[in-house]
C-alpha cells in the first residue's frame, strides 16, 4: 500500500510539471528583445539638442553578455551617451558604424570602459558616409565580468 501511495503521488507531481508550461513564470520576464548582435538590435531615438535623452534599461548576464541598439545620427555636432552600470563589474560600451559592421568592418568608432558604479558621460562624434545626411550607428553595451552582473543598467542618448 505504502509503494502505491509514493509511486501514485510521484506520478501526480510529473503530471503536474509537465502541465505547467515555463511561461506561467512570472519571474521568467524578459525585458528587452533579442539584441545581441547588430542585425536584431532595436532602432532607439536620441532627442536632439537636448540635456537628457530618453532613459533605456538593458539585461546582462553571463551567459548573454552583449546588448546592441542602432541610432540615427545627422553628423552634426556630438553624441552623448550617459550610462549607469548596476554594480562595479566592467563593462565596455562601444559605437559602430553600421554601414562597416554591414561590411564586416568590427572596428569601432569610438569606445569606453567602465569599471564603477556611477553614472559617466561617453562622448564621440559621428561621421556621415558622403552624400547622406543621416548616418546609423549601433551602440555595444558588453559585460566584461567573470560572474553575474546585477543585469539591469541603464543608459541616455542625447546630441550634444
Amino acid at each position: 500500500m505504502k509503494k502505491k501511495l509514493t509511486v501514485l503521488l510521484l506520478s501526480a507531481a510529473l503530471s503536474l510539471c509537465a502541465a505547467v508550461p515555463a511561461s506561467a513564470n512570472p519571474y521568467n520576464q524578459d525585458f528587452e528583445p533579442s539584441n545581441n548582435n547588430y542585425i536584431t538590435a532595436p532602432p532607439i531615438t536620441n532627442v536632439h539638442n537636448s540635456t537628457y535623452g530618453y532613459t533605456y534599461i538593458g539585461n546582462l548576464s553571463v551567459s548573454d553578455t552583449i546588448d546592441m541598439f542602432q541610432f540615427a545620427t545627422n553628423g552634426s555636432g556630438g553624441q552623448t551617451v550617459l550610462f549607469t552600470p548596476p554594480d562595479s563589474k566592467p563593462y565596455l560600451l562601444s559605437v559602430y558604424k553600421l554601414s562597416n559592421l554591414k561590411q564586416g568592418i568590427m572596428t569601432p568608432e569610438a569606445t569606453k570602459l567602465y569599471q564603477r558604479s556611477e553614472e559617466q558621460a561617453f562622448k564621440f562624434t559621428p561621421s556621415n558616409d558622403p552624400g547622406s545626411p543621416i548616418a546609423m550607428y549601433v551602440l555595444s553595451i558588453t559585460f566584461l565580468g567573470d560572474t553575474n552582473p546585477l543585469q539591469q543598467y541603464s543608459f541616455d542618448l542625447f546630441q550634444s
